[in-house]
């Protein structure tokens, strides 16, 4: 009892203090502003956006290892999704096959010659994707294969995206029967798009090369998206690269810009920062080479917000970073340079030091330069918590409940940062819970795949044709994984 007080008391006490770790995104911008007014749109008038094709809101989210292992990316994705629908996972990438990690659930296998490049090890012949990574061949009946497991969460999709590059007309591609081309965008510089579609659920899929009247193919693969039937949503990718630091994606932004400029993304973000801290750093040449970088994405894309998030505070091999403090300085002068906003993690982390804390309640990996799952979840509740109080800001009246999310952060930070136990019910189930969503008036349902209006109304014992009246349905309307749908 004395210890439920206690606890009672310290959320008290260090409630205000939970608000000055700035949890809102710091320089609100303009362009942050007009992203907010688009995913309201997407939630007001879903219908009209379908319509329209306008109906998907696309984030990219670039960065070093806390982004390509997407626990970081992936519990932003999660939060995001579960609140404004869920419109894809974005490109994923076969790590395993360039001698890295990931994605979990997706086994890839290859048969031929095949090298690899990504932004840290650029190939001069073959550009790099905006995944990060590019595989490559010349050999001219090589082929990929990929299987998903059970630990594959992105199911339920029946249409397909490659993204690829081919230098000759000799060279081509196809994928396994199971397969209907729908349609192929080619670009100059030498890369495509190419779509699918199923007749059933994707499983997996084989790719597989053709060089006609050819010895070798020059192909490069740079990823694939599963596709959802009528998308609405967040649209989520991850873009991160072991290692990596933001000059790195700036030295490889030529091919990068040019996919980038195809998807047209809503929100860019960028997590950099830790592998820059552990060196020592040129600061002005730093400054320069990401705000001139930034200059250019915000002339190439007008309408699209940037969000910049600092480095964590870090401790590989019980070293104090030499340049932490002067990394995220450039990275928060940068931010009010330009029109650009910022996250600060490493403040919303409890600052310098921290990691101390997080360690000791078991948020990070031996090696303290990681966080496990649970740690790298409570810091994307934190950037959605910030993201969604932009929205809020915006539009007061068609306000996101996020007093759940809010809870779910203090009930794990506030212990972390006084350096007191989190308490068991907490830490056998807290940072995986999803939030509660709790709108002003009645229930609102998010449909997941394979459910029917039918399976709804049982679910919640009413009938019918109450709930596709209550939501202007009939009953030849198609619901749609992300959909939410109110019970009367």
């Amino acid at each position: 009892m004395k210890a439920t007080v206690l606890f009672f008391l310290l959320t008290l006490i260090h409630f205000t203090a939970f608000n000055q770790y700035d949890f809102v995104i710091l320089n609100q911008s303009k362009k942050l502003d007009s992203a907010m007014m688009k995913l309201h749109q997407i939630v007001a008038n879903p219908t009209t956006l379908r319509t329209a094709n306008d109906s998907v809101f696309t984030i990219v989210h670039f960065g070093d290892s806390h982004i390509q292992g997407d626990y970081f990316s992936g519990e932003i994705r999660r939060v995001l999704q579960e609140e404004f629908g869920d419109a894809g996972h974005g490109v994923y990438f076969p790590y395993s096959l360039c001698k890295s990690w990931g994605p979990k659930g997706l086994q890839s296998t290859s048969n031929g010659i095949w090298t690899y490049s990504h932004i840290l090890k650029p190939d001069v012949s073959n550009k790099v994707g905006f995944a990060g990574y590019e595989l490559s061949t010349i050999t001219k009946d090589a082929s990929l294969s990929f299987q998903f497991t059970e630990n594959f969460k992105d199911k339920g999709a029946n249409g397909l995206k490659i993204w690829y590059g081919m230098k000759s007309a000799a060279t081509d591609f196809h994928l396994n029967s199971k397969f209907i081309e729908k349609e192929d965008l080619k670009f100059k510089s030498g890369w495509g798009i190419r779509t699918y579609s199923s007749k059933e659920e994707i499983s997996g899929f084989d790719l597989s090369l053709i060089a006609e009247n050819s010895t070798s193919s020059d192909f490069s693969f740079y990823g694939f998206e599963l596709l959802k039937p009528a998308p609405l949503g967040i649209n989520y990718h991850h873009c991160g690269v072991v290692g990596a630091q933001f000059t790195h994606l700036i030295n490889n932004a030529d091919l990068i810009v040019e996919q980038l400029d195809h998807l047209s993304p809503d929100i860019l973000v960028f997590s950099f920062g830790t592998n820059e801290a552990y060196g020592n750093i040129d600061t002005v040449k730093y400054f320069n080479s990401i705000n001139d970088f930034i200059s250019t994405l915000n002339k190439i894309f007008p309408s699209t917000a940037i969000i910049i998030t600092t480095a964590p505070d870090t401790r590989s091999q019980g070293k104090i970073p030499p340049s932490q403090v002067n990394v995220n300085n450039q990275l928060i002068k940068l931010a009010k340079n330009q029109d650009v906003s910022i996250f600060d993690l490493n403040k919303a982390m409890g600052g310098w030091g921290s990691l101390t804390n997080w360690y000791k309640s078991k948020l990070t990996l031996d090696d303290k330069l990681h966080f496990n799952a649970a740690g790298y979840a409570l810091q994307g509740k934190m950037f959605s918590l910030a993201l969604l109080e932009s929205y809020n800001k915006n539009y007061p009246v068609a306000t996101v409940d996020i007093t759940q999310l809010k809870s779910d952060i203090l009930k794990v930070i506030v212990p972390v940062i006084n350096n007191t136990p989190i308490p068991v019910e907490v830490i056998t189930n807290p940072v995986i819970k999803k939030p509660v969503v709790k709108p002003v008036k009645g229930k609102v349902y998010i449909v997941k795949n394979g459910d029917t209006i039918s399976k709804i109304a049982q679910k919640y014992h009413v009938s019918t044709e109450k709930i596709l009246k209550l939501n202007r349905l009939t009953k030849n309307s198609i619901i749609r994984s992300g959909q939410k749908i109110k019970i009367p």
